[in-house]
């Protein structure tokens, strides 16, 4: 069962901030009320933000959806608190859609994403700044991020004063081959197959 790969991707949220290879861990912004997702911030300006965007984050199914709901409000609040009068370039990221962080933040900031109208040259890669997800991301701290043409890989790795990573619960596999055995059998042709290259 192919699936088996991800056994994990549907436990709650981490206790520690994960071990992410090539960057410091600095600290953990703590929210009072935050029980759907966590920030953890590294070196170089990264920050991390874990949302628990499971099925089985409630007993009874017909409150299951609520649950992922709430931890989608949480964190699509959060980072539209945080930024303000910004200009945000954004991933090509269904998990960003799913956020509904553009229509959020493109009323007090200027938010340039290929998805809504923008080019795919220099205004998100050049935006102060940057908001993605990954294909997935390993428990022992590897990123796994298959770009079709380097835009969202490149601006996560440089030039922005700040990036956001959102990464929901079903993008973590306990190791680096199942992270990646993720992103290349489910991220890649799904992204594939809404891009109709496959």
């Amino acid at each position: 069962d192919d699936n088996s790969m991800l056994s994990t991707g549907n436990k709650k949220l981490d206790d520690s901030a994960p071990e992410i290879t090539g960057l410091e861990y600095k600290d953990e912004t703590t929210l009072e009320h935050a029980k759907y997702f966590k920030l953890y911030h590294y070196a170089k300006g990264i920050t991390l933000l874990e949302v628990d965007m499971t099925t089985d984050t409630a007993r009874k199914p017909e409150t299951v959806d609520s649950g992922k709901e709430n931890a989608k409000t949480e964190a699509a609040d959060y980072l539209n608190a945080e930024i303000h009068g910004q200009t945000v370039g954004f991933g090509g990221s269904m998990t960003l859609e799913e956020l509904r962080l553009w229509e959020r933040l493109s009323t007090h900031n200027t938010v340039y994403s290929h998805l809504h109208g923008y080019s795919l040259g220099p205004e998100a890669a050049n935006a102060q700044i940057y908001i993605s997800s990954v294909n997935g991301i390993a428990e022992t701290g590897e990123i796994i991020l298959i770009d079709g043409i380097g835009n969202r890989a490149s601006s996560v790795l440089y030039g922005h004063k700040k990036v956001y990573l959102v990464i929901g619960r079903n993008k973590i596999a306990p190791n680096y081959s199942q992270a990646v055995w993720r992103a290349r059998n489910i991220a890649a042709p799904l992204n594939a197959h809404r891009k109709k290259m496959a």
